[in-house]
C-alpha cells in the first residue's frame, strides 16, 4: 500500500513538472489605414506568485502582420496571458516617443482593440 501511494505521488509530481501550455498570436496592426511595421509585441503571463514572465517577443513585418508561438513548461497554474504593443501610431499629433497598450488576452480567440491616445495640454 505504501509503495502505491509513493508511486502515485511521484507520478503526480512528474506530470506537473512537465505540464506544457502553449499560446499563439496572429494578427495585423494598423494605424488608421496604414500598416504599422517593426512594432514590438510582447506577450506576458500574469503570475500568481512573484513577477510576471515573458512568453513571446516579436515584431510586425512591413505589412503590419505578426505571428508567434510561446510555451510555458513546468507551470502549475494555467497561464493568464496579456499582450503589450509598443507603437508610435499618431506620433505626429503632439504625442512624442514610444507608447504601449496593454491588453488582456486570457480566453480570447479573436479580438480587436483600439489604441487610445493620451492628449497633452499645450503650454
Amino acid at each position: 500500500m505504501q509503495i502505491l501511494i509513493i508511486f502515485t505521488a511521484l507520478l503526480t509530481c512528474y506530470t506537473f513538472a512537465f505540464l506544457q501550455q502553449t499560446i499563439a498570436i496572429r494578427g495585423q496592426l494598423m494605424c488608421g489605414a496604414k500598416p504599422l511595421n517593426d512594432v514590438r509585441i510582447e506577450v506576458w503571463n500574469k503570475n500568481r506568485l512573484g513577477t510576471d514572465y515573458q512568453l513571446i517577443d516579436t515584431r510586425t513585418n512591413n505589412a503590419g502582420y505578426f505571428e508567434a508561438i510561446g510555451r510555458r513548461i513546468g507551470a502549475f497554474f494555467h497561464i493568464k496571458p496579456y499582450m503589450r504593443v509598443y507603437h508610435t501610431c499618431d506620433h505626429d499629433t503632439n504625442i512624442f516617443g514610444m507608447q504601449f497598450k496593454k491588453v488582456s488576452i486570457y480566453k480570447m480567440q479573436f479580438f480587436k482593440f483600439k489604441i487610445e491616445l493620451h492628449k497633452f495640454k499645450k503650454w
